[in-house]
């Protein structure tokens, strides 16, 4: 097909356009001055490359290499300013066996972030022994506390702690502690108030495994501690687990427990819950009760295969609940009231008077299912 003579010079005209347009372009030359930003020109940071350092001044602070403290007293890192971050960068503060003071202690007053790296000590915690007998032995070393912060509204994450004489955290008002794992520490694990704790993990530590009182606990593992798992006041507690403390798995005054399983408790109860609530937990294979309520709620639970009884309570309100395969009762309550519950299989021991479900005389029992044996 040829082209109408009537368009010819229109495309000459268009193509010698295209050609003159674009020119002659030399090469893009280096440029003369540095087109972002460093990280340091963003936020300033000082380096921790040798110990002890004190903090006095706001800003962001980071170590450049593993760090071992050996002095006698004293802490090896103090924060005595506010609005701090202290990055450990993916290294190890470590001490040796004469260190008494902490690897991290505050005198700041707020904003302080702590944060990504590992806090050893020298302290070991041995459990030998099988229930009811197993010891906690502690020799203590090193660190006295891995981060000890009286600072409100601290912030710690993603740390490992292990090792320390007495605490692995202590953590003040209003503080957020996420991703710490405290190991074997001659005391508790972490210790908070008034903050919140979540995905931690708190093992083989002497005392408790978590305390916490006016705050929060979620998502959180507590095993194998001397005392106890989880313990404090006026607390709310979810989705957390206890299993192998050699005392009660939680215990819980004047606060919540709701989606928790605990297994393996040696003290009174798996759960021990005072003037609270407690629903939708499980308890198996505890030495003691499964669940125990003191003048509180619990809903929704499941106790079975513990070394007493299932679910008891004293002036407490149970329902919902199912207890199977206990020791004891399924579910005993003194003073308060069972209702919609299901116990089967319960009271291997033949000196319990009711196998299944028991009440005193000032109790309710509404619809309760107790199987037939």
């Amino acid at each position: 097909m040829k082209t109408p003579r009537l368009l010819l010079p229109f495309l000459v005209l268009l193509l010698r356009a295209a050609v003159f347009a674009q020119g002659v372009f030399p090469p893009p030359s280096a440029p003369t001055v540095p087109l972002m930003k460093s990280l340091d020109q963003i936020e300033p940071r000082t380096p921790i490359s040798s110990l002890p350092f004190t903090i006095n001044a706001p800003g962001s602070y980071y170590l450049t290499k593993n760090l071992q403290f050996s002095d006698a007293s004293g802490n090896a890192i103090t924060i005595a300013s506010s609005d701090v971050t202290l990055d450990l960068g993916g290294f190890t503060l470590s001490s040796t066996a004469a260190v008494t003071g902490s690897a991290i202690a505050t005198t700041a007053v707020s904003g302080l972030k702590i944060f990504n790296g590992s806090i050893s000590g020298n302290t070991t915690v041995a459990i030998t022994g099988t229930e009811p007998n197993r010891t906690w032995t502690v020799t203590a070393g090193g660190f006295a506390i891995g981060v000890n912060s009286f600072a409100e509204g601290t912030q710690v994450h993603d740390l490992v702690i292990r090792g320390c004489r007495n605490n692995a955290l202590v953590a003040s008002n209003k503080s957020v502690v996420e991703r710490v794992n405290a190991i074997s520490c001659g005391q508790s694990g972490i210790v908070a108030t008034g903050g919140s704790v979540s995905g931690c993990t708190s093992s083989g530590n002497a005392f408790q495994g978590i305390f916490a009182a006016n705050g929060t606990v979620t998502n959180s593992t507590a095993n194998s501690n001397g005392l106890g798992g989880i313990d404090g006041i006026g607390m709310t507690v979810s989705s957390c687990t206890a299993v192998s403390n050699g005392g009660a798995g939680i215990s819980a005054d004047n606060g919540s427990v709701s989606r928790c399983t605990f297994s393996s408790n040696a003290g009174r109860a798996g759960i021990y819950a005072r003037y609270g609530s407690v629903d939708n937990c499980s308890a198996f294979l505890n030495k003691g009760d499964g669940i125990y309520v003191q003048e509180g709620l619990a809903t929704g639970c499941t106790a079975r295969d513990n070394g007493s009884i299932g679910i008891a309570g004293n002036s407490a309100t149970v329902t919902g609940c199912t207890a199977n395969k206990n020791f004891h009762s399924g579910i005993q309550v003194n003073g308060g009231v069972v209702a919609q519950c299901t116990a089967s299989g319960n009271s291997t021991d033949t000196t319990t008077v009711d196998k299944q479900i028991s009440v005193d005389a000032s109790s309710q029992r509404i619809a309760c299912v107790p199987a037939l044996e």
